[in-house]
């Protein structure tokens, strides 16, 4: 009887923003699964969100300063439509950019305004994240992965891990990785998290991506570099711990 009533209760929760923290629950496990996944998910997220502020529950007028900004880069990428050789398919691009917009304004919503959701968006990445690190480096070990995707021997032994024929793995560990340590709560950076970071960046450099690992580490470089929660001193020394590792690394495997 409890548990029938938490999942009502869940599911009204859940229906108050016509499911849209539930939707955004699910784009790491779309991103997975592939193009169509994420693009569906996204344009009904996009609707969504569009659909909360026409019926006021969403006030947009309190992120005036995302809403300049992108307004700004509109005029200039629609300056850009205007003098492209191929205009539909530079208003095609333009749309999704717009689409991913309100992706990032979406999530930023739903911190700000959904109780749980910041701790449960970061439970779903960090798992995500271990599975798709674990398939990925049993891929590396034994050439074959869960699923029975193998190796790309003729492009320097390309990793693809779950994404089968997709060699983005590198990417999306980069990217998701990026984004779970900007909602950490925890502003002491202990040792459990330079292991976890080390340990994808190592992943990371194993899946050959070359994009992928520059990325990650300008990331960190970002990171570390900005964060208030750092000193001076410590920003350098980890700053150069990450140097050596990465120096490291492309010195273990010159691929």
């Amino acid at each position: 009887y409890f548990f029938k009533i938490m999942k009502i209760k869940n599911f009204f929760y859940f229906k108050k923003y016509f499911f849209l923290d539930f939707l955004i629950y699910l784009l790491p496990i779309a991103i997975v699964i592939g193009n169509s996944a994420i693009n569906i998910l996204t344009f009904v997220i996009s609707i969504i969100y569009l659909l909360l502020i026409l019926i006021k529950k969403i006030d947009y007028r309190e992120y005036k300063k995302f809403n300049l900004i992108f307004l700004c880069l509109s005029i200039l990428f629609l300056i850009n439509i205007f003098f492209s050789t191929n205009q539909y398919y530079s208003f095609i691009k333009f749309l999704g950019i717009v689409k991913y917009y309100l992706i990032m304004m979406s999530i930023l919503f739903c911190l700000e305004n959904i109780n749980r959701f910041r701790e449960f968006f970061l439970k779903i990445l960090i798992l995500i994240l271990f599975l798709v690190g674990i398939d990925t480096v049993i891929q590396f070990f034994f050439g074959e992965d869960l699923f029975g995707f193998k190796i790309l021997e003729s492009h320097g032994r390309r990793l693809s891990g779950p994404f089968g024929d997709e060699y983005v793995v590198g990417a999306f560990i980069s990217k998701l990785l990026f984004i779970t340590m900007l909602l950490f709560n925890d502003i002491k950076f202990r040792f459990y998290n330079v292991f976890i970071l080390t340990t994808f960046f190592i992943i990371i450099i194993l899946t050959n991506e070359r994009a992928a690992s520059a990325m990650f580490f300008l990331a960190l470089i970002i990171y570390f570099t900005l964060n208030p929660n750092f000193s001076i001193k410590k920003k350098i020394l980890k700053l150069l711990l990450f140097v050596l590792l990465i120096i490291s690394v492309f010195n273990i495997n010159p691929q």
